[in-house]
């Protein structure tokens, strides 16, 4: 899946001059984050946590709900439009970073063509207005070469109800479709059409006149053949945003608060100013979190709750998690797997079990079957729940992915579909910080 030591993955900063330390007070985890100038405090309750170091404590007492406070002042409110959003992760690390900045937030959109993650984003985010639309829909734009690269040959205009976020949008968050670029896809892999819709975020800052922007995709976005990266960031360098150095701008989850090995890339662009994101993800950085360790608290599995409950498995794969915790194992060996992934299969996790004391491996759509990646329980002989996949994403509990109370959603399936698409809130946390601190 994902190479651990992959060297596009950017080095930490070692400027001492910025810190982040975490605290106990009274109850309470106290987080301090320098950076720049500014000086950022956050509290959260240690109920539940006390026994973790802060900063392992932190991250668990927010994944099982407690809310954040932050001392930061009131600098205004910061509006934000998302893009692509599925059930809203990347929001919900925009909000997040927004009041560690000092700023009120309200999400005016959220866009997707997934009707269900638009309602869950709405309920969890009061997001204003919805919009169901394909992005090709809402957005005429057109691009020309120029001797300096490339720039828009007329101003994008918004159509239909993009229209009404003219002058309404503050910071806009996208997270384009990414199959395009992943090392999962096999077919289309960096020359398919979907990676166009990168080219469309630019396109709508200029539209309704947003000051920042980030973009998240996996970091095979920068091999892509059509090079949007490239052209977005000439894109958006007409417009007078500036971009911070995308060849450094890939993170790594784990180190920031995500139960998980992912990689993911972030294009970060401001008219304010130069975001200094790979400084700020130097300060940032935290000690990994372990499955074990996000899963604890949880409530029992439960036959009457989907949230709270694995897929049914065929007897072939209930015997292939039984054989790893008869002989102690968390790789399937050869002679137990199916052909398909028996000797030269691509990827060796599939069938595998978490290891407790590590972060669980990246995390997809296919978490619920074994067959799909190292999705088996750690401890338990079975496969995951929803809700241990959204702890795993960093989503805390108090987010509710049912689209209003008591309401399940159709089936597991639709579960594993918003969770495992989603960004990590806080991942999301770091890039967004990054490009609101340019306007602070």
């Amino acid at each position: 899946m994902n190479n651990d030591t992959d060297q596009s993955v950017m080095e930490m900063s070692e400027d001492v001059s910025n810190n982040q330390r975490f605290d106990k007070a009274n109850g309470s985890i106290i987080r301090t984050i320098n950076f720049g100038g500014e000086q950022l405090e956050g509290k959260i309750s240690d109920k539940g946590v006390a026994n973790f170091r802060p900063e392992i404590g932190w991250y668990l007492s927010r994944l099982r709900g407690n809310q954040t406070t932050w001392n930061a002042g009131n600098r205004g409110t910061l509006r934000i439009l998302d893009m692509f959003s599925g059930a809203g992760g990347l929001s919900l690390g925009a909000a997040e970073a927004a009041s560690a900045a000092g700023w009120k937030f309200e999400l005016k959109a959220a866009m997707d063509i997934d009707v269900t993650a638009l309602k869950i984003h709405k309920r969890n985010l009061k997001t204003k207005l919805l919009i169901s639309r394909d992005i090709q829909e809402l957005i005429d734009y057109q691009i020309w070469k120029t001797p300096s690269g490339l720039e828009f040959s007329e101003h994008p205009e918004s159509l239909h109800e993009l229209a009404r976020l003219k002058g309404e949008v503050d910071l806009i968050v996208a997270g384009p479709p990414c199959q395009g670029h992943s090392n999962l896809n096999n077919y289309t892999r960096r020359v398919d059409d979907r990676n166009r819709f990168y080219l469309t975020v630019p396109a709508v800052a200029a539209a309704v006149g947003a000051n920042l922007v980030v973009i998240e995709n996996v970091q095979g976005v920068l091999k892509d053949k059509h090079n949007v990266v490239g052209k977005t960031v000439m894109l958006l360098e007409s417009l007078g945003f500036k971009v911070a150095n995308v060849l450094n701008s890939t993170l790594k989850a784990e180190l920031f608060g995500v139960p998980q090995l992912r990689r993911r890339h972030f294009l970060v662009a401001s008219r304010f100013g130069m975001p200094k994101l790979k400084e700020l993800a130097g300060v940032l950085r935290s000690a990994p979190i372990t499955a074990s360790q996000a899963f604890s608290g949880l409530p029992k599995t439960s036959n009457s709750d989907l949230f709270n409950n694995y897929a049914d498995l065929s007897m072939e794969n209930q015997e292939r998690i039984k054989y790893l915790y008869n002989n102690d194992l968390h790789n399937l060996p050869n002679a137990q797997r199916p052909d398909c992934h028996k000797d030269g299969h691509t990827y060796p996790s599939v069938y595998g079990r978490i290891y407790s004391d590590k972060p669980a491996n990246t995390l997809t759509t296919g978490f619920l079957s074994p067959g799909r990646g190292r999705f088996i329980h750690p401890t338990e002989p079975r496969g995951l729940t929803p809700h241990e996949a959204a702890r795993l994403q960093g989503f805390p509990d108090d987010f509710k992915f049912e689209t209003e109370p008591d309401k399940n959603l159709t089936g597991n399936n639709h579960y594993s579909k918003v969770i495992g698409d989603a960004v990590p809130p806080p991942l999301g946390f770091v890039p967004t910080l990054a490009a609101i601190l340019t306007n602070n």
